[in-house]
């Protein structure tokens, strides 16, 4: 699976691998910084994007400056990154833009519970929110995940279980063939149907 976009990931990964040291030495305000100023400069440098706090400063960073479509494809939306308050205020912001959609493809049968599955239920209406789950029974094992912003910022991690990911913020090559295989994916996936919790109601 992911044959093509693997490879030319893994081209792109030996060629910034020194600057993959970034998860190690920002901190979160730092990191922030890198992020948003490599954005800013639409750079084709890679910055690493393995700690749960750096990828959620990069999806905030995504939901805040898409133009367009965010891609996410990931097992559950693990609450540990998208739970953080600065990933859902975003996400809302996006989707309040009006010309900005998110799609998310998933391998679990539900998302992690958390603030973003709230987010998910209040806006279950909203077309420009779509979420699925993926059929195949490869699919959902593959340890891949990966996510674009637009058609040129990314994320990428080969193997989830190795805990090593880098982003990109201007690769419209790279980000092209990742979505050219997330829209099979997701024209071949399932709608999640997200339940409505009912608030708890005192007595």
């Amino acid at each position: 699976m992911l044959t093509s976009e693997q490879h030319a990931a893994g081209k792109e990964h030996m060629k910034i691998e020194f600057v993959s040291s970034a998860d190690a030495v920002l901190d979160e305000t730092n990191y922030r910084e890198a992020v948003e100023t490599l954005m800013r400069l639409r750079s084709d440098k890679a910055i690493g994007n393995s700690l749960p706090s750096h990828a959620a400063i990069l999806f905030e960073a995504f939901f805040r400056n898409a133009q367009g479509r965010v891609r996410i494809f990931c097992q559950n939306l693990n609450n540990h990154v998208f739970g953080i308050n600065g990933v859902v205020e975003s996400a809302t912001i996006a989707l309040n833009r009006k010309n900005v959609g998110i799609d998310i493809l998933i391998q679990d049968a539900t998302p992690d519970s958390g603030p973003f599955l709230k987010f998910l239920q209040e806006n279950r209406t909203n077309p420009l929110l779509r979420l699925r789950r993926v059929d195949k029974e490869t699919t959902r094992s593959a340890p891949i995940n990966f996510s674009i912003m637009d058609n040129e910022a990314l994320r990428y991690e080969k193997d989830r279980e190795k805990v090593k990911a880098f982003a990109i913020m201007f690769a419209p090559n790279l980000a092209g063939l990742l979505i050219e295989k997330y829209e099979k994916m997701f024209a071949a996936s399932t709608p999640l149907q997200i339940p409505i919790i009912e608030p708890d109601v005192a007595i």
